[in-house]
């Protein structure tokens, strides 16, 4: 989808860099209802818009080392609002899985990866991610609900990750 106001940004990095992510604020009616307020973003155009324009400027390099000095709720709130639709949005959660580094993030982050844009350009990050998911199941555990749990997680998306890497290359 084509965004005609991010065809105007002259840096459409820097313009990532200082996006909001807004969140609806969530409160009571005072009669037991919870109501939704969505607020208005000022964005200058769409989070795809602006994708598309670094795209187009092939500045990918000067977009993934803007994410280093991100903090990591911009970091999961931008990987949130992804469509994954196209091949560098798999590039950017790639980058963002590198910076993580509480494995609680990591493992959420992580539940979606199966779910990624995943083709010809970019299966090759495949493998590479199920070795860290691999290792990541090697972690000791002194909680064995925790354990359970993140097992659970990495092993399903570990699996949904063999198995789109075995469709893709026959």
């Amino acid at each position: 989808m084509f965004d005609i106001f991010a065809s105007d940004i002259i840096n459409p990095v820097s313009v990532l860099k200082q996006y909001e992510f807004l969140e609806p604020v969530y409160h009571s009616d005072g009669m037991g209802h919870v109501q939704e307020q969505l607020l208005v973003s000022d964005q200058p155009c769409s989070l795809e818009g602006l994708l598309e324009r670094i795209e187009e400027d092939n500045d990918w390099d000067s977009c993934l080392a803007m994410f280093e000095e991100q903090p990591k709720v911009w970091l999961l709130s931008f990987s949130e609002k992804l469509g994954n639709i196209a091949y560098y949005h798999t590039k950017c959660n790639m980058q963002i899985f590198s910076l993580l580094t509480e494995r609680s993030d990591i493992i959420a982050f992580l539940q979606d990866a199966d779910r990624w844009f995943w083709d010809i350009s970019n299966r090759q990050m495949i493998p590479v991610l199920i070795k860290k998911i691999e290792s990541m199941l090697t972690h000791h555990y002194s909680d064995d609900l925790e354990k359970e749990f993140d097992t659970s997680i990495l092993t399903t998306v570990k699996l949904n990750l063999e198995r789109l890497y075995k469709l893709d290359n026959g």
